[in-house]
């Protein structure tokens, strides 16, 4: 489902990052896209990571964990970038987001999990996040922004 313009927006992301581990692997799962919606979210998601790694902090490392991609930075932080409009607290999201509070696999030692949003979070989702643990920056598309 990645048409030429999504796979060149992915690999150009993904080689902004430089040789880091998990990269391969990411491009891995955005291949295995079933619609032109998920190809649009993996895009997405790459560009984020490369808008983040270039004005954030540095990109290090990046896994999948539970179908969730998450950067690993130079700042000991794990960062999950979600182009999504609206974070509402589901049963679904809950447990998306416990798994990544406990289950994260955790390669080199993180002082603090994020999830940024390019829109924004249900006041539900925002207090359920904080009680996991887990930071929340919303609007964030302002400054990593997406070509789509």
């Amino acid at each position: 489902m990645l048409s030429p313009r999504h796979q060149t927006i992915m690999v150009a992301s993904m080689l902004a990052l430089g040789d880091i581990p998990g990269r391969t692997d990411f491009i891995a799962y955005a291949a295995k896209a079933e619609s032109e919606d998920q190809a649009l979210l993996f895009q997405q998601m790459a560009e984020m990571q490369a808008g983040y790694s270039a004005t954030v902090a540095p990109i290090r490392q990046i896994a999948i964990s539970g179908n969730l991609p998450v950067a690993y930075t130079a700042k000991s932080r794990a960062v999950s970038l979600l182009p999504i409009d609206r974070l509402l607290w589901t049963e679904r999201n809950a447990a998306i987001a416990a798994n990544l509070a406990t289950a994260l696999p955790r390669p080199q030692r993180v002082k603090a999990t994020e999830i940024w949003l390019t829109g924004d979070a249900s006041t539900l989702a925002d207090a359920g996040l904080k009680k996991l643990g887990l930071g929340l920056v919303q609007h964030c598309g302002k400054q990593l922004p997406l070509l789509d």
